[in-house]
């Protein structure tokens, strides 16, 4: 019964994922983050550290920090300088939805048309969510959402 139970979650979990474009943002966001680990994401994060920061007092380094990511607009971080290709994303307006971040970290020269410098392609939807989930934890000051404190919802 365990293996059946293990097989049809899993075999469930990419529709769950198709779902996200059904349902509203808000809880797109929530089933998404609810599949997704934090803590996993945390560990799969260290790869993007060489670029990114986070956390208090983060700033940026060849790429953007990434504090309050989640719903924030694409391409709006003060004092960094964007890759043409991800200033013209910026310029057709969006945030950083859960959908739009899946679709990023899955394939950047993708998400920007073949024109990316990020290298590191995040190809198992699992530590997509995972990374995604513990960005979203963090808040714009680069504190952790307290425990049973929503996380933001794009609008």
């Amino acid at each position: 019964m365990k293996v059946f139970m293990m097989k049809f979650f899993s075999s469930i979990r990419p529709l769950a994922i198709a779902a996200l474009g059904f349902f509203t943002l808000a809880s797109g966001q929530a089933l998404a983050l609810e599949m997704g680990d934090a803590e996993a994401g945390d560990r799969i994060f260290r790869r993007c550290k060489a670029c990114h920061a986070t956390g208090e007092g983060a700033g940026n380094g060849v790429g953007p920090m990434l504090n309050g990511i989640l719903c924030r607009p694409i391409g709006s971080v003060e004092d960094y300088r964007y890759s043409n290709p991800m200033q013209e994303r910026a310029a057709e307006g969006g945030n950083w939805t859960v959908e739009a971040l899946n679709d990023y970290l899955e394939n950047p020269s993708e998400y920007l048309d073949g024109r990316s410098r990020m290298t590191l392609k995040l190809r198992k939807e699992e530590d997509r969510l995972n990374v995604i989930a513990f960005l979203a934890q963090l808040n714009a000051d680069g504190t952790t959402l307290a425990a049973g404190e929503d996380v933001a919802t794009c609008e």
